[in-house]
């Protein structure tokens, strides 16, 4: 995944993305009709606030959009395409929203959420301040919450990691844009165990601050190469990448110091679990290589 600043062509399209999103909870078409000019985007508003999206493969998966207000900013938008959905693209486009205004010099962004959006923003850490009344027919008591974030950028945050023998350290600045748990053989196969953790980190925000990893390279079922980074004294497996890809590298979740949060975590390949491993409850799956 990439994120990108939006340009001026691309705003009817990022109008219909956010149409298709909001219509993902379940809406009217009479509600929805009524919101349209909310959530449209025009080629003016790209040209004034900071809008970006998030690319997956050639694909706007999703986008957001900024109004600076001094010290106190507004996320106009975020939105996501129903399919690239607990994907870490919301994740991803939050981050990367809150760490945009941080470096413009505000001190907090503040989002009028949809009801159906505010559990994913607390769970990002944002702050209830209240509500605002709207009410829809069968829903009186219907209310977009008030959200506040602090705007601190994501790269004040570092996390480390290694082989088992300490010969080689690494670390990357900010936050994952995502996080799978593996079941293919591969990944059984590279971790010895039931499954791998891959930790998604941007490749600009990684280096290796220890030692020199040697590489093992091997074809993909898309018809990649896949460089394995491993040390030649452990033989610790630490961050795998695609050959020529530039945008992203997949950490090995073992490697890392402090323990990984698995419970959101994407889980692909299930087709593939081994026995008497179960999927948590509610977490998002994909019986092969998600889209």
């Amino acid at each position: 995944m990439n994120i990108r600043p939006a340009v001026e062509t691309e705003a009817q399209l990022l109008s219909a993305l956010a149409m298709r999103a909001k219509a993902h909870w379940g809406y009217s078409a009479e509600a929805l009709e009524g919101w349209r000019a909310e959530l449209a985007v025009s080629p003016q508003n790209i040209r004034a606030r900071p809008t970006f999206v998030a690319m997956v493969g050639i694909e706007i998966a999703g986008f957001y959009s900024l109004s600076p207000l001094g010290r106190s900013w507004e996320l106009d938008h975020l939105w996501v395409l129903p399919r690239f959905m607990r994907l870490g693209v919301g994740r991803a486009l939050l981050s990367h929203a809150l760490e945009t205004a941080a470096r413009a010099g505000a001190a907090e962004v503040t989002v009028d959420a949809d009801p159906n959006a505010e559990p994913f923003y607390l769970e990002c850490g944002a702050v209830r301040r209240g509500a605002v009344p709207a009410p829809l027919p069968g829903q009186p008591l219907r209310a977009r919450p008030q959200l506040t974030f602090n705007a601190k950028p994501a790269s004040d945050s570092v996390s480390h990691g290694g082989c088992q023998c300490g010969s080689i350290r690494y670390e990357f600045s900010g936050k994952a844009l995502e996080l799978y748990v593996c079941h293919c053989k591969e990944c059984q196969k590279q971790s010895a165990s039931a499954f791998g953790i891959s930790v998604i980190v941007p490749r600009g925000a990684f280096r290796v601050t220890r030692g020199t990893a040697k590489f093992w390279s091997r074809p993909t079922d898309t018809g990649h190469m896949l460089e394995c980074a491993f040390c030649a004294n452990c033989g610790s497996r630490l961050w795998h990448q695609r050959r020529g890809a530039v945008d992203t590298i997949s950490v090995k979740g073992g490697s890392l110091d402090e323990m990984v949060d698995l419970r959101r975590a994407v889980h692909i390949w299930t087709s593939r679990i081994l026995p008497g491993i179960t999927v948590p409850e509610g977490a998002a799956q994909f019986p092969g290589e998600p889209e």
